[in-house]
């Protein structure tokens, strides 16, 4: 859908109208309403805060408000009229700060339509520390969605919800761990001086049978070139598990694209020998994972899989190498070497989509790790905003 993909400010009326003209059905992330909620009535602020925190214990998703819909399937974008767009959001915002526990702010903008009228569109991300309750006229309750629609949620949702947060950041390092057991069993890189594994991982793959278009996978497969590879040294193949792109020159690294839309992509032979000992580059390393972990989560929106993403870097078989800064002297004069083998540096989350630099702020805390690991407080290229610069 054009709003799953769609970074949310550049959402406009022709994406809503295309939900019209395919007839979208309403399901587990997507609900219309033809009109706004009676601000001033506080039974309406209960209504408002279920819906939203019936997607935030779900899958996340989208409300829109001016839509018409017959028994679930967008008919007209109608839009809202005779009201204040900016008081309408002011009012969400509100009600979504003081009534909703713990509190997540959803994004929510409103798109001027043709007819002079305005749509409200709601983004609600999905959690990774549910559950949310509301405040209500009977008291503080949990509400969630399946395809269906808002229901208030059951004594097993509730289980489930408490267990999730925790139980997915443990499935995702056990999943890390496996698959870098299963590339070294399985010799899938035989060549391993120093091995970079990076792991994108929707939460959907462990709550949900999502699964992605593989035709659009193979036909997109430049959006997954290997870490550091160009596009026309790579080839996509169908494989048992989805889609592999092999890098060809040489060949020390893949991606493989999962059914479930999970991405694994390698990279060997980091380390490099100078007459002063072993090295790898420090920001030539740091800039070809940034660069290749922003075309894969571009790739992953074009491919409509659902955030929440968790990203794991995973670093084998560095132990005793010097991790060099160009534009001054090896970090080994000021600083030791790695001292561990083997780095699996601490999953980071996206909640959306977004763009270049807010994934940068995200997966830098990963980074900040690796070089307290040399002696630093935090990563050394990382500007004051959090956004990756290469300077010292």
């Amino acid at each position: 859908m054009p709003i799953e993909k769609t970074i949310f400010d550049d959402i406009d009326e022709s994406d809503l109208q295309e939900l019209v003209e395919g007839k979208v059905y309403e399901d587990l992330r997507i609900e219309y309403k033809r009109d706004f909620y009676k601000m001033g009535k506080n039974g309406e602020q209960s209504e408002a805060r279920k819906d939203i925190s019936a997607f935030m214990n779900a899958h996340g998703g989208h409300l829109i408000l001016g839509m018409d819909e017959d028994e679930g399937a967008a008919t007209e974008l109608c839009g809202l009229s005779g009201s204040d767009p900016d008081k309408e959001k002011q009012w969400l915002t509100s009600i979504v700060n003081s009534g909703i526990e713990p509190c997540i702010l959803p994004q929510i903008q409103s798109i001027d339509l043709e007819n002079s009228n305005h749509v409200i569109i709601i983004r609600i991300p999905k959690s990774w520390a549910p559950p949310h309750r509301v405040q209500t006229e009977k008291g503080w309750k949990f509400f969630i969605r399946n395809s269906s629609g808002r229901h208030e949620a059951s004594m097993q949702e509730l289980r489930d919800l408490f267990t999730f947060s925790s139980g997915i950041i443990e499935k995702m390092n056990d999943y890390r761990t496996d698959r870098n057991l299963s590339i070294s069993a399985e010799e899938i890189i035989t060549t391993q001086e120093g091995l970079l594994t990076l792991h994108i991982i929707p939460f959907s793959a462990f709550s949900s049978p999502f699964q992605v278009n593989l035709e659009q996978a193979y036909e997109n497969f430049r959006m997954f070139t290997p870490v550091g590879g160009e596009p026309h040294f790579s080839r996509p193949r169908v494989n048992y598990y989805g889609i592999i792109i092999e890098r060809e020159i040489p060949k020390n690294g893949y991606t493989q694209i999962f059914r479930n839309g999970i991405i694994e992509a390698t990279k060997a032979d980091l380390i490099h020998a100078e007459p002063s000992g072993n090295i790898i580059p420090a920001q030539g390393f740091e800039q070809q994972i940034l660069k290749a972990l922003a075309e894969y989560i571009d790739g992953l929106n074009q491919l409509d899989v659902p955030p929440p993403l968790g990203i794991l870097i995973s670093l084998q078989g560095v132990q005793g190498t010097h991790y060099k800064v160009f534009g001054g002297s090896p970090i080994a004069v000021t600083h030791p070497a790695f001292n561990r083998q083997n780095y699996f540096l601490p999953g980071c989350i996206l909640q959306k989509y977004g763009t270049r630099d807010s994934y940068n702020r995200e997966i830098r805390r990963a980074f900040d790790v690796l070089w307290n690991d040399l002696g630093e407080l935090k990563a050394r290229f990382f500007n004051d905003n959090g956004v990756w610069d290469g300077a010292r």
